[in-house]
């Protein structure tokens, strides 16, 4: 059976959730209720076939059930079923590792005709491009990456580093779907780390020592992307030279840039483990330029004035007073979505499916004022960075409204638009007190013993004053299209932004 990428992404979520509705699933992967359909349709039958476990739902709510934790196959992958996305990579990643690869003999390959070969390497050149790198056509022999040697260590790196973030963001998802999907690719990157790690049995110690040298706050990122330079290094052990790097290419860094990596050369050349394995130590300048050159980010400036901007913005638009830890983590966030925007790796086990319970005002705001500095992010990211804005947020609103009562003078029936309401509200601030009175009993009200007084538009705005002309200031429209939106609301509450209606 046949599944796409898609089918594969659907399956990493279920994967790392026990419980995904069909609504979920088609927001996360952009894509509709239709297509989430089908996509479970063919999961299904997948799992069914090769019996790895159970898809189950209840009406649109799905769980999976898998059979066992590891998976092996001796089923022999068809290249012609995988999906495009899957293609792409395996060229890509052949082109990486082999460094020249047949055209003729690829279209065999995936059973293809050549037009829609050069699809996927017009994409691959569109890539190569950003790198100032080209595909350089060898007559009878096939083609090959060309341009500077150190333009293609770093894409190298990379496109390693990418496939090892996969592996160890989705590890169980890897191993299922790698052995059914792209055996070769699976196999030949574990075949490569089992072979560096029998070589250098302690091959973290190696990638911690060069983070210590770095001296830097560093995240997952960066230690896989060191991870995939010492592998690179490994392997094209006899192709890479240490003239492959000049005195020319460092120039073009900064002079602060410049002066970083002459220190991050003369450390790591002090580091036993690269003294005692040539494929490094004669290698130290490419190796320090390859770990730098992914790292500028840290290393440009001492203060970053794009991560200023958005602290400030933070600040003054929600009304905070940023605390050193505050600003320390949010540089930790920023600096690992912006590792993910390079890598393009989708977490899957750490999807915030929750995106719904933020006000919205939050990821709007974020999009925003990261599009204003020019930052980019993933889609993902964007809920991640409102929650932990939002957590600050209510750490210093919310102490302040453990006392607060709040009223809701409703005209509905049965009062369902007040408790609606409270109910909407209670997920956001569990701790506040709402009481909800309908209109036919104002004699019995009491308003002034509550600190916020909000009221339905059926009501008279200017009867209310009337009859309680203490509480004008306290008075809150909630409006007929939005009788369940408490974001305007919270933006009172929180941000101090008085509206004149809600």
């Amino acid at each position: 059976m046949n599944i796409t990428k898609l089918d594969i992404n659907l399956l990493k979520i279920l994967i790392n959730h026990e419980k995904v509705t069909l609504e979920q699933f088609a927001y996360f992967l952009s894509t509709s209720l239709v297509n989430i359909r089908k996509s479970v349709a063919r999961l299904k039958n997948f799992l069914e076939e090769n019996d790895l476990g159970e898809l189950s739902n209840n009406k649109t709510v799905y769980s999976l059930k898998l059979k066992k934790k590891t998976f092996t196959s001796k089923k022999e992958v068809l290249y012609s079923d995988m999906c495009p996305t899957e293609r792409f990579y395996t060229i890509l990643w052949e082109l990486v590792l082999d460094r020249r690869i047949n055209l003729s003999q690829l279209a065999q390959k995936f059973d293809l005709n050549r037009t829609s070969l050069n699809l996927d390497m017009r994409k691959i050149k569109g890539i190569l491009k950003k790198y100032d790198l080209r595909i350089n056509s060898l007559p009878w022999k096939g083609i090959e990456v060309a341009g500077n040697p150190l333009n293609i260590h770093v894409f190298s790196c990379k496109i390693i580093a990418k496939f090892l973030l996969k592996k160890e963001y989705n590890k169980l998802c890897w191993d299922l779907y790698g052995i059914y999907v792209n055996t070769e690719i699976k196999n030949k990157i574990d075949s490569y780390i089992d072979r560096i790690e029998k070589k250098i049995p302690n091959i973290h110690d190696l990638k911690i020592q060069i983070i210590e040298k770095l001296e830097v706050v560093i995240g997952v990122y960066a230690y896989t992307y060191i991870g995939a330079v010492l592998l690179y290094m490994f392997i094209f052990d006899d192709e890479i030279s240490k003239d492959d790097i000049s005195y020319c290419d460092i120039e073009k860094f900064s002079p602060e840039l410049q002066e970083r990596f002459e220190e991050l050369y003369t450390s790591l050349s002090e580091i036993d483990i690269i003294k005692k394995n040539p494929e490094y130590s004669t290698k130290v300048r490419v190796l320090a330029y390859l770990v730098i050159n992914l790292d500028k980010k840290f290393f440009e400036s001492t203060t970053d004035d794009k991560l200023m901007a958005i602290e400030d913005y933070i600040q003054e638009k929600y009304n905070l007073n940023l605390s050193t830890e505050n600003k320390v983590m949010l540089n930790i966030l920023f600096k690992g979505f912006q590792y993910k925007y390079d890598f393009n790796v989708i977490s899957f086990n750490n999807y915030f499916l929750g995106e719904k319970e933020l006000p919205r005002r939050l990821i709007e705001d974020l999009k925003y004022i990261l599009d204003k500095v020019d930052i980019k992010i993933l889609k993902e990211d964007y809920p991640y960075f409102a929650l932990y804005l939002y957590q600050i947020i209510c750490e210093k609103y919310e102490k302040g409204l453990y006392d607060k009562k709040i009223l809701v003078i409703d005209s509905s029936t049965n009062n369902w638009i007040g408790t609606g309401f409270k109910h909407e509200i209670l997920k956001y601030i569990p701790s506040v007190i709402i009481d909800v009175k309908s209109i036919c009993r104002l004699s019995s009200i009491k308003p002034d013993n509550y600190d916020y007084v909000l009221f339905t538009n059926f009501v008279d705005k200017e009867t209310l004053v009337e009859i309680f002309p203490n509480i004008k200031d306290r008075l809150y429209l909630l409006s007929y299209n939005s009788y369940f939106e408490v974001n305007n609301f919270l933006e009172y509450l929180f941000f101090g932004e008085k509206k004149s209606s809600f």
